[in-house]
């Protein structure tokens, strides 16, 4: 898509609507990082000026009750700029997270997960359970300004 003049971030959405670099790989099961730490201008209409960055999603709870498969989930969770919790299981409380890692091989019930999340969290809380989903422990954002009302300049409205 290159460029849209909208999108959200939190409550109001998940990211640029019509897809920034990561859109289409939260759909992948298997593809190069590399491209999440991009950040700089993205080509846009005359008179805007458009700009795209990755920042790391936050907290990430990683629970796992076998400990090399919580460490490795630790260290992808980590790899992105987030902070990490690791538990061997589900705990009582989850709420304060940006984002819930585990791995789907039957020794976590992810339907309970699931319910927890729905009742601790306000808000999207992405639950990463395949390496595909690496791309939900970053939060994507894209700046749309308008420059075309301030004669093209938009610093002219941005100074005290």
């Amino acid at each position: 898509v290159g460029s849209q003049p909208f999108g959200g971030q939190g409550l109001s959405g998940t990211g640029p609507k019509a897809g920034g670099d990561a859109y289409i790989k939260a759909f992948m099961t298997s593809h190069d990082d590399d491209h999440l730490t991009a950040t700089g201008l993205l080509p846009g209409p005359s008179g805007e000026m458009n700009s795209y960055s990755v920042s790391p999603r936050g907290r990430v709870l990683v629970i796992h009750p076998d400990p090399a498969i919580r460490q490795t989930l630790a260290l992808r969770a980590k790899g992105f700029g987030n902070d990490v919790a690791e538990h061997a299981a589900i705990p009582d409380m989850v709420d304060g997270v940006a984002a819930v890692m585990t791995k789907a091989d039957g020794m976590i019930d992810i339907g309970q997960l699931r319910d927890k999340l729905h009742l601790a969290c306000q808000g999207i809380i992405p639950l990463v359970v395949d390496e595909g989903g690496d791309v939900w422990l970053c939060r994507e954002r894209h700046v749309c300004r308008d420059m075309t009302a301030s004669g093209g300049n938009i610093d002219l409205l941005m100074r005290t």
